[in-house]
């Protein structure tokens, strides 16, 4: 049910007059705090309760809840008071409740540890045991939970090396060094104690750091640890390993939880989503982020809140989905979803090659403080190619693996090659020997599977009967441009042939508007017809760009369905696209600048003259 407020200047009118309208007091609370606060300005204000949590104002994950715990009857938009330190009771309950409703989904993997029957397990897995307070050797079964966090620019004054081993092996060692000990480890072990457990894994104790073999093993096999761990507790605030964990210890956190009481006795909140929260360095590292997709459980300290997401559920402080297990918490996992690993994938960091696709298809939900900035140093078409962009996996034809398989086989038809730096060798992407020496995706697993007809595994689709669909290396001057292309920047290009076609402008939704909030420019063709929409990496990047804008048809979908984090659901046939700008004059080289669609029944009469063009494209 939407409510509307009048104006948002109403809203600011009502929040700062005598006297104060105290709902309009926390919507302005909202909006001052929200990264996309400016687009408040002007327009129609509205705010509309969800059956999944609460009365929300976008699809940025936050929402207004009541502080009900004691006389809620449901976990929808109820909410909690967070306290000044963290409750290890409800950290237990929360692994318990996954323990017992979420079944081998969440569960752990147990085979960690090389033995006869297990070859594939780390040679030897080193733990904290913070009861002896000293380095073991875990044996197999042993339970235990893992630290992924940042050391920054602080070299630990005590880590595990050759000559410090025999040292840290003794019980008790850790007790008397505990000042050398970082203080993010030194609150990880805290917590592992408080929680009734007894092991812990943190890579500067238990690698040797001075062992390149060891290192190695140790490295090569970072994907069972965390996901044989029985929980991984992320680090997500501060910049290295001296920040703590927020709300172990007294002090060591300031809540800020905005409460306004909007009549007399009930009193109103705002929640944000977990990956809202997460603004640490962690999240912006690749090696960190590695370690929370390939976790099972994760208990994620931020700043001010604790968050336990696992591959189920999500549960914090501040909401009450804990005391009602089987609701499943939409909320808090908002944006464009951290999928996990699938346990089916032998070389689970691998097999991300092996659905390229989905890799392409990001966006910039949600968005960040920061705006995004076009990082020099990594390709347009990856999500790492924008400063500021954290959700670098993106949503898919729909969440069912078999049906998303199915769309790959025979709505997709690009030939993905790459040109590769320092040689430029022409390679294709993916192929029966790339799954050879990755291994055979899970059969639940979304990815290519490539046969003897076709690399991808795809649907060789009538249209394509005649035209050229691998590069050839034979243009002098074409090759001469790949080739500068990739001395200055240094990282593969994708090479490939594909569909492009020109609508004539870039329209943005009225300010004020729900969509504006997910940053989707109207895509017009001939005599400005609506022919679609497209979601902008950057929209500095596009505003000095006249038309007409070209974008290549990647694929074909048979409805759309909330892509861009909408309401918007009907089955009107499209093409995923993606916007390209040109570098250079000779139109060889390209960049990515958004992902968007493009409705069918348009291609033949609204789409600018020639229509689509079948064009050779080496995407930087």
């Amino acid at each position: 049910m939407e409510y509307s407020l009048g104006t948002w200047q109403d809203v600011k009118k009502q929040a700062m007059k005598h006297p104060r309208c105290p709902f309009c007091v926390l919507i302005q609370f909202f909006i001052d705090n929200s990264p996309v606060g400016y687009l408040y300005e002007t327009g129609p204000a509205s705010i509309e309760w969800l059956d999944r949590g609460g009365f929300f104002f976008d699809t940025y994950g936050s929402n207004l809840v009541f502080l009900n715990e004691d006389t809620a009857t449901s976990p929808y938009g109820s909410g909690r008071l967070v306290k000044d330190t963290v409750n290890p009771a409800l950290v237990r309950k929360w692994i318990s409740l996954c323990e017992e409703h979420h079944g081998n989904k969440c569960t752990p993997k147990k085979d960690v540890i090389k033995t006869v029957e297990n070859p594939r397990g780390v040679k030897i897995l080193r733990l904290i045991d913070t009861l002896d307070q000293c380095i073991v050797e875990a044996r197999p079964g042993d339970q235990y939970l893992a630290l992924s966090y940042v050391w920054g620019p602080v070299m630990p004054l005590i880590r595990l090396q050759q000559d410090t081993i025999g040292m840290l092996t003794q019980k008790g060692e850790f007790k008397d060094n505990r000042d050398k000990i970082p203080v993010t480890i030194r609150d990880a072990m805290d917590l592992v104690q408080m929680i009734g457990q007894r092991y812990l894994w943190v890579d500067s104790l238990c690698l040797i750091q001075d062992n390149n073999d060891d290192m190695m093993d140790g490295i090569s096999h970072m994907d069972l640890v965390y996901q044989c761990s029985l929980c991984t507790i992320i680090a997500d605030y501060g910049s290295d390993s001296n920040a703590g964990l927020p709300g172990i210890h007294p002090n060591s956190r300031n809540v800020y939880q905005e409460v306004v009481e909007v009549l007399p006795g009930i009193r109103m909140t705002v929640t944000n989503g977990v990956y809202n929260a997460m603004t640490g360095t962690h999240s912006d590292c690749a090696w960190t982020m590695q370690e929370f997709v390939l976790s099972h459980r994760t208990l994620i300290f931020t700043e001010d809140r604790v968050y336990f997401l696992c591959q189920s559920n999500c549960w914090t402080e501040d909401t009450l989905y804990d005391c009602y297990p089987a609701a499943i918490n939409k909320v808090l996992s908002s944006g464009g979803d951290i999928h996990f690993a699938d346990d089916n994938d032998k070389h689970p960091l691998s097999s991300y090659t092996s659905h390229l696709f989905r890799i392409l298809c990001w966006d910039n939900f949600p968005h960040t403080i920061k705006r995004p900035v076009r990082q020099e140093n990594f390709p347009s078409w990856s999500w790492a190619g924008l400063k500021g962009i954290k959700d670098g996996y993106a949503r898919s034809s729909g969440r069912d693996p078999d049906s998303t398989n199915s769309w790959l086989k025979t709505k997709t038809y690009i030939v993905w090659f790459k040109r590769c730096p320092n040689s430029a060798n022409l390679e294709l992407i993916w192929d029966l020997a790339s799954q050879e020496a990755h291994g055979v995706p899970g059969e639940h697993t979304i990815a290519y599977r490539p046969t003897p007809n076709d690399p991808y595994g795809c649907i060789k689709p009538s249209f394509l009967d005649g035209l050229q669909t691998q590069p050839t290396l034979d243009d002098p001057r074409r090759e001469e441009i790949i080739k500068s292309e990739l001395d200055k920047r240094n990282y593969h290009l994708l090479h490939f042939f594909a569909f492009t076609v020109m609508v004539e402008t870039l329209k943005k939704l009225r300010a004020g508007s729900q969509q504006e909030l997910t940053m989707v420019y109207s895509l017009k063709g001939y005599r400005g017809k609506e022919c679609g929409g497209v979601k902008l990496d950057n929209p500095r990047m596009m505003q000095k760009v006249k038309g007409p804008h070209e974008l290549i048809l990647l694929s074909s979908m048979d409805k759309y369905e909330g892509y861009f984090n909408d309401k918007i659901k009907h089955k009107r046939p499209f093409f995923w696209a993606m916007l390209i700008s040109w570098i250079g004059d000779d139109k060889v080289v390209a960049e990515r600048r958004g992902i968007g669609f493009i409705y069918n029944d348009c291609l033949d009469d609204v789409i600018l003259p020639p229509g689509r063009v079948w064009k050779e494209i080496v995407l930087a």
